[in-house]
């Protein structure tokens, strides 16, 4: 089950400690110690749902160990090899602050709040404030609050011993409706163009075979055809893709600043359709499924006026959803229950679906994670295309990425580069792959992709734009 990042939640420390505006703390009276007040809540955990139910491990008064037990709550190991640089006093909690920001959690249960020492009740305080989450506090006893919980000024809260109007205010389960991907592996496919793809499959594949193949060929063609109808009908490809740019645009203009206006056309162009064609294959099971639906997108991009160049000898390149590791909810579960820093977590799930070289993914900058893009520039400075790298983010791995920012960012000293410490000289990220019992796949530069081999024309008769 996907889970997505809250939209509302803004990265942490950027709330005002004097504006209280989260969701006022509600602590739960269950004064008899009632086993089916614990099971109802134990129940309610679902991470997937943006609920998570904690129980603290009883005589553990520290707030680092009340950290660990999050993390765990979350579904990380604490083993020495998967929490490396998550477990310290700061950074454990960085961690925690940053899984929750990144997963979307809205509501944490804490159970046996009683037993929690005042540093453990400051901290969680301190979580809710800076990720805006509902903290539910379970007293499991008659003794009065007043002697063991004290709310600091301004931090709105309610008391209730009405445990169905807790848990009714919970998130219902997720459940993920989007249509299975046909993920068997497929035979080779004829090297033809759009025009006669169909036709040449048909020849040369068995009927069961050339079914799934079209069945591929037609939903690409439909995904495509339906985004370019969102991008407008404007004869320039720029203007076109202006509207695949990706969000928020006032990001990219603080991570850029002033593109020259003789760059920003072509920028634009070269921006959205990396993202629009990398949408279209970020979540792709393989190599012939890529060819299948980039073929789809020729005739979808036909239909509308455009001709989509693929490189000739596409059959044989690089790049993504080519030479990657495909992100399936498997893969990053995998990952999600062998590490705990997030920072690591993402730097391997980047590798996987980018295949990119070391030296861009050591230099990544933080901000370069935009909404479900990366976007960066190399050294010949902002706006120029050849120097552009976009990977669109599979959604699987997009929490990954964003509590890595999160992470990265809370240090003391922010941290600039988004894999700082996650990728290292010392094989750094080859040990968390090996960790999670993950190849890592051929890595190649990002100017050496299919990429930037890609061009598209107008077919009335406008020069050809390519993507870099």
């Amino acid at each position: 089950m996907t889970r997505h990042p809250s939209p509302t939640a803004g990265p942490a420390g950027h709330r005002d400690p004097a504006d209280d505006t989260c969701a006022p703390v509600t602590v739960l009276l269950d004064r008899d110690d009632d086993a089916h007040v614990t099971h109802a809540l134990l129940r309610a955990h679902d991470p997937a749902s943006a609920v998570v139910t904690l129980h603290p491990t009883p005589g553990m008064s520290t707030a680092v160990m009340l950290a660990h037990d999050l993390l765990l709550a979350l579904g990380h190991s604490l083993d020495r090899a998967g929490a490396a640089g998550a477990t310290g006093p700061d950074s454990a909690w960085r961690a925690v602050t940053a899984w929750i920001h990144g997963d979307g959690i809205r509501h944490l249960i804490v159970l046996r709040a009683h037993r929690l020492s005042n540093a453990q009740h400051t901290r969680l305080l301190r979580l809710r404030h800076d990720t805006g989450l509902h903290l539910v506090l379970v007293w499991h006893c008659r003794d009065p609050l007043t002697s063991r919980l004290e709310m600091p000024a301004g931090v709105r809260h309610h008391i209730t011993d009405d445990l169905t109007a807790v848990t009714d205010r919970l998130a219902p389960p997720r459940r993920d409706t989007r249509p299975p991907t046909d993920t068997t592996e497929l035979p080779a496919v004829p090297d033809s163009d759009c025009a006669t793809f169909l036709l040449d499959a048909a020849a040369v594949l068995s009927r069961a075979d050339y079914t799934r193949v079209a069945a591929i060929y037609h939903q690409a063609a439909e995904t495509t055809g339906r985004r370019l109808t969102t991008c407008g009908r404007a004869p320039d490809l720029a203007q076109r893709m202006l509207r695949y740019l990706p969000a928020p645009r006032s990001h990219l203009r603080t991570l850029y600043g002033t593109i020259p206006q003789s760059r920003a056309r072509r920028w634009h162009a070269t921006v959205g359709l990396c993202r629009f064609l990398g949408d279209l294959v970020v979540d792709s099971p393989g190599r012939t499924h890529t060819l299948i639906r980039l073929c789809g997108a020729q005739a979808a991009f036909e239909r509308h006026g455009l001709e989509l160049a693929l490189p000739p000898n596409l059959n044989h390149m690089v790049g993504v959803g080519l030479t990657t590791t495909p992100i399936t909810e498997q893969v990053i579960a995998r990952i999600r229950a062998r590490v705990a820093n997030p920072a690591h977590a993402a730097a391997l799930a980047t590798v996987l679906f980018t295949g990119a070289a070391y030296r861009e993914l050591t230099f990544l900058p933080r901000c370069a994670v935009t909404g479900d893009t990366i976007i960066f520039t190399g050294t010949r400075g902002a706006g120029h295309p050849a120097d552009l790298v976009v990977w669109a983010i599979p959604p699987p791995a997009r929490p990954l990425l964003h509590a890595a920012v999160v992470f990265q960012e809370t240090r003391a000293g922010p941290a600039d580069r988004l894999f700082a410490d996650a990728i290292g000289r010392n094989g750094r990220l080859h040990h968390t792959a090996r960790m999670c019992g993950l190849m890592l796949p051929a890595l190649h530069p990002w100017r050496d992709g299919w990429l930037r081999s890609t061009a598209v024309l107008n077919l009335a008769g406008m020069s050809s734009t390519p993507v870099t």
